[in-house]
């Protein structure tokens, strides 16, 4: 229980992918090494992409000292993906080219480069799944994307948010249109708090467009 007149304390974890969460892992590890404070307190979690994960597993109760092995063990193997499909989105170029007032840098940018290949999400979505089968975390977490058919931004957690479970949104914030995968919705992440311009992607059927 949070004591009275204790400060709200928000996390905000960012995007980087292996170098990112290695990263958030080594500057929590030291925050609670050095000060004593455990990020798991934290009152609210926002992470994007390599954060998403980071913020997942610590809602999780990871502990630092779990992250940073996480962090510093051998990748899983990678599948080879499939032949990628080029655009990532028709939808969104034939919305903004019947009207081009509507064109943002960052979906635009997402819908023009392929798709991303299988390699990354399935791992993902099978490992976070173990950490929450049935439930969003009872303790406030965050993960921002956007949806690369129509430039939607959502923030996976919030009362507003699309009902997905924690391992699809952690796997829109994690896939990237030409590299990473994207998986067959088309949310796609992004750490910046205003244009979404980072090209993360998930289930359109969570759009509930």
């Amino acid at each position: 229980m949070k004591r009275r007149g204790a400060p709200h304390v928000t996390l905000v974890l960012g995007a980087g992918g292996p170098v990112g969460q290695a990263f958030h892992a080594g500057v929590l590890h030291a925050l609670a090494d050095c000060c004593g404070w455990d990020a798991r307190s934290a009152d609210l979690i926002v992470g994007t992409s390599a954060g998403a994960q980071v913020g997942a597993l610590l809602r999780a109760g990871w502990s630092t000292h779990q992250l940073l092995h996480r962090a510093t063990r051998p990748p899983p193997p990678i599948r080879p993906p499939p032949r990628a499909a080029w655009p990532a989105s028709k939808a969104y170029l034939k919305r903004i080219a019947a009207r081009p007032w509507l064109t943002r840098l960052g979906p635009l940018v997402a819908a023009l480069m392929p798709e991303g290949g299988a390699a990354n999400g399935a791992h993902l979505g099978e490992s976070f799944q173990r950490h929450f089968p049935w439930h969003w975390p009872h303790r406030p977490l965050w993960i921002p994307a956007l949806h690369v058919d129509h430039g939607a931004r959502v923030v996976f957690g919030r009362k507003d948010a699309p009902l997905v479970d924690v391992a699809t949104a952690v796997r829109c914030s994690s896939a990237v249109p030409g590299s990473a995968s994207t998986s067959s919705a088309g949310w796609s992440a992004s750490g910046s708090p205003r244009a979404c311009s980072g090209s993360t992607t998930c289930p359109k059927s969570a759009c509930g467009r």
